[in-house]
């Protein structure tokens, strides 16, 4: 995308596993966005996908993580 916030929704989407709902333009998205509000087998298809995703905000594993770093 052309925006800071395109970009970020692009790589929480792909790091999610759905890149393939990553809109390259306005028609795009508009298109998604109907599927998704017409189709509630197609929404709970995703709500499963998500809820076996890493999660995107660890800040335990990153604390974790950091504080290996700092102390080596």
């Amino acid at each position: 995308g052309n925006s800071f916030t395109s970009r970020v929704a692009a790589s929480l989407l792909t790091h999610a596993g759905l890149s393939e709902w990553v809109a390259p333009d306005e028609d795009t998205y508009l298109h998604h966005a109907l599927t998704l509000a017409r189709d509630a087998d197609l929404r709970r298809a995703v709500q499963e996908r998500l809820s076996g995703a890493v999660p995107i905000f660890d800040t335990t594993g990153f604390t974790r993580d950091w504080e290996g770093v700092l102390g080596e």
